[in-house]
């Protein structure tokens, strides 16, 4: 499978979360504002949404997080393996935040 394959596969997972789970959509919202409110060095709610990795983050962690709380749990492991690679954060799909 190559990687714009993979790609693609994880837009449509993460569509059809976001799609799905109302709650991920209010977090995600809450997130980016609590970011703009909280981080004086962000200037505006797209800076966050597209270069702040702790934002893409907690994203990535609650879209495992509904993965996981779905039964889709391999999945939500190879989600959070991910992670761990791409921006150096580890957090188990099971955990819960906020």
């Amino acid at each position: 499978m190559g990687g714009a394959e993979r790609v693609t596969q994880l837009i449509e997972i993460f569509i059809d979360v976001l799609m799905s789970e109302k709650y991920v959509r209010l977090a995600a919202r809450a997130d980016l504002l609590a970011t703009k409110v909280r981080d004086p060095s962000c200037l505006s709610y797209s800076q966050a949404l597209l270069y702040y990795k702790g934002f893409h983050a907690i994203q990535a962690h609650r879209i495992s997080h509904a993965l996981w709380a779905r039964g889709q749990t391999i999945l939500a492991l190879a989600l959070q393996s991910r992670m761990s690679e791409v921006f150096a954060v580890d957090i188990h799909p099971g955990a819960r935040i906020g």
